[in-house]
């Protein structure tokens, strides 16, 4: 398993007195997820980093670690597609890089669909039928 977040080397010299920091990997955290205090050496305000904030809460509602993990995967693969409006088809895509992510479950695509139906339920992305659909969240892609 792939780990997120890891310890760093205790340095005195750096004047950490000891302690343990930490690295943290980014890089499969949705874009929804990422939400800068300051940025590009700009500071944000306080209420753009609460609007955004307000904006992921639908994540907490997804009951477990297992199923927030599906929610965040699908999410990273809808913003990888890089497209306001996307099929089915192209989430699809990545059902080899899903698969490898979750070897257990043996239905990805019916795992994908659960996750597009959360994430409509929750206003993320909107249905548009015949498998389409749309990104509601301005700043997600």
């Amino acid at each position: 398993m792939h780990r997120r977040i890891w310890g760093r080397c205790p340095s005195v010299a750096s004047g950490g007195g000891g302690r343990v920091g930490c690295n943290i990997d980014v890089s499969n955290v949705p874009d929804l997820g990422k939400i800068f205090f300051v940025q590009n050496g700009v500071v944000r305000g306080k209420d753009e980093v609460l609007e955004k904030w307000s904006k992921t809460g639908f994540v907490k509602s997804t009951g477990d670690v297992e199923s927030t993990g599906w929610l965040l995967d699908v999410l990273v693969c809808v913003e990888k597609i890089r497209k306001q409006e996307f099929s089915l088809e192209d989430v699809y895509a990545f059902e080899g890089v899903l698969k490898a992510k979750h070897p257990a479950n043996h239905n990805v695509r019916a795992k994908v669909r659960q996750q597009l139906q959360f994430l409509r339920d929750k206003g993320v992305v909107r249905f548009l039928g015949r498998g389409r659909y749309r990104m509601r969240l301005a700043g997600v892609l």
